[in-house]
């Protein structure tokens, strides 16, 4: 089994999915949290300049996507066929495109436009991707509250780290959601995930 050892700031943000796949495949690994401080020391040896990245046996894998595919594949996560993992790389892409709304709208710099870009989030962006995801989860023909298959796969971690900000903060309500509602409980009680949001550290984002 190789050493792996994350790398991120202090924070969910683009490492939580990786740490919820470790999780879900019940997978050792150093969970190095990066100050500010040490993060100009480290930052001159890392491929891109950037975080998260993970070091697998003294190799550097970095980019947040690129090392949960990497973790799910190795693990028996991103998908049984080619057609899965198809599928379970369609709702990343979608993760991708709310998230960079998302970000868009918490770091706009002008209040005006910041105040008009949360108020179309939560009247329109939030609404039509929520029905994406939850017209994806009835049409998976196998019924088993899974996006992807009959098994947990990348798919469903990463739509469970995606909302799981705006959820906490009262942004966002899955009241209207009964299908993504229950797909997010089932998801909360697999028994290692549920484990590791016990105990991970609390942080804002």
């Amino acid at each position: 089994m190789p050493t792996y050892k994350l790398y991120y700031f202090p924070g969910k943000g683009r490492a939580e999915l990786s740490r919820l796949l470790f999780a879900a495949a019940c997978i050792q690994y150093e969970d190095n949290r990066i100050s500010g401080d040490e993060w100009a020391k480290v930052k001159p040896t890392t491929v891109t300049g950037k975080m998260p990245f993970l070091d697998v046996d003294g190799a550097q894998l970095p980019e947040g996507d690129a090392i949960a595919r990497y973790i799910a594949r190795e693990h028996g996560l991103a998908g049984k066929t080619s057609w899965e993992v198809a599928q379970a790389d369609v709702i990343l892409g979608v993760c991708n495109d709310l998230r960079k709304e998302m970000v868009q709208a918490h770091f706009e710099k002008d209040e005006k436009l910041k105040a008009e870009k949360q108020t179309k989030l939560g009247k329109e962006t939030f609404p039509n991707y929520l029905a994406v995801f939850e017209k994806i989860l009835n049409k998976n023909s196998n019924k088993d509250g899974y996006f992807v298959g009959k098994s947990l796969t990348i798919a469903d971690l990463a739509v469970y780290d995606l909302l799981d900000f705006p959820i906490s903060k009262g942004f966002l309500s899955l009241e209207n959601n009964a299908t993504l509602k229950s797909h997010r409980q089932k998801i909360s009680e697999i028994p290692r995930i549920a484990e590791w949001l016990k105990k991970r550290p609390a942080s804002e984002f």
